[in-house]
């Protein structure tokens, strides 16, 4: 468990005929990284007791928390959307609680993996 503050960056991904958003805390060496369908950064003005859906991805580079710019492999674009604080309250497998400071998110949330899956996960804000 961490109790430090770390940054975390939101990134648009741009690819052929689709839009995502990458959420993507730095863990040190790698950045662990969540796709949104919609922009994280609308939530905060729409019911936070109802979970959402997201998908966890690989772990990406560092490089991500400054860079934006076309991907390598012809994978789209990025564009940075948000960057903050959060600082990592409790790390369990399957569940992550962390507090969140940056661009409209303030409070405390928690990422939980869905029953029977590895990479669909469900994303709450914890207090209101």
């Amino acid at each position: 468990m961490c109790k430090s503050w770390r940054q975390f960056v939101i990134l648009r991904h741009e690819t052929s005929g689709a839009v995502h958003w990458d959420f993507m805390f730095d863990m040190g060496e790698l950045l662990a990284t969540w796709q949104f369908r919609q922009d994280p950064c609308t939530l905060e003005e729409s019911d936070v007791s109802s979970p959402l859906q997201v998908r966890r991805l690989k772990d990406h580079r560092r490089d991500y928390l400054e860079y934006q710019g076309p991907i390598s492999g012809d994978r789209g674009h990025v564009t940075r959307v948000l960057q903050g604080e959060y600082e990592l309250v409790d790390r369990q497998p399957g569940s992550w609680t962390f507090r969140l400071a940056g661009g409209g998110f303030r409070g405390t949330y928690q990422l939980t993996v869905m029953a029977d899956t590895a990479d669909m996960w469900e994303w709450r804000r914890m207090d209101q």
